[in-house]
């Protein structure tokens, strides 16, 4: 009740951090595929390539979540592996 994570739970928090770059991630890579997808010469004022710039921002936007997708993949194989964090049966 005083907020500390149970034993056991502390590992399966995802880091701040990570968190926060995928969130941007995924805004980068939603701009990014309105630029490709729509027409932004409509409501944006200045005239540039939106399909290069669509591109790049998708691009950006996935790298900025691969951190966090390695970080759930390496949590997931340390569980499999009987590694820090991994759920132990009732009982043992």
């Amino acid at each position: 009740m005083n907020g500390a994570p149970e034993p056991g739970q502390a590992d399966s928090v995802l880091p701040v951090r990570l968190l926060i770059l995928d969130v941007i991630g995924s805004i980068l890579l939603a701009i990014g595929l309105i630029f490709i997808i729509a027409d932004p010469s409509e409501f944006l004022p200045w005239d540039a390539d939106y399909d290069e710039l669509g591109m790049g921002l998708v691009i950006v936007g996935v790298l900025f979540m691969v951190p966090l997708i390695s970080h759930v993949i390496g949590m997931a194989r340390s569980r499999a592996s009987g590694g820090p964090g991994a759920a132990t049966p009732p009982g043992t």
